[in-house]
């Protein structure tokens, strides 16, 4: 449904997503996942052989998004400059880099006095 016509389909989820962003109340249906294995070569007696994945409800997967990019945007804001953790286009090897770069910066300014 969601790819044969995508503006019918945006103006059906932009409904149901008012609905349960006005309710609060999520359907039951998106909080649920059907669990499948999925075997990987080898010996399938084996567990170590199967993989596992949950599908989920499409339209509960976009609700996430939507909400996700609501609240990146407000959180982007709130966060100093130097967190980098968890943050798209950086990353805590950033953070260990200037750290090094400080100590050593320091221990060359110590050791010249």
């Amino acid at each position: 449904m969601l790819k044969a016509d995508p503006s019918m389909s945006a103006k059906c989820l932009v409904g149901l997503f008012n609905k349960v962003w006005t309710e609060e109340k999520v359907p039951d249906a998106w909080k649920k996942g059907i669990l499948i294995k999925l075997p990987k070569k080898g010996d399938l007696s084996q567990c170590n052989n199967w993989r596992g994945i949950n599908l989920l409800s499409v339209p509960g997967k976009i609700f996430c998004r939507v909400i996700l990019y609501r609240i990146k945007s407000r959180v982007e804001k709130a966060l100093r400059e130097e967190q980098a953790g968890f943050r798209e286009g950086r990353s805590c090897i950033d953070q260990i880099f200037i750290l090094r770069t400080i100590i050593e910066q320091s221990v060359e300014w110590n050791s010249s006095t």
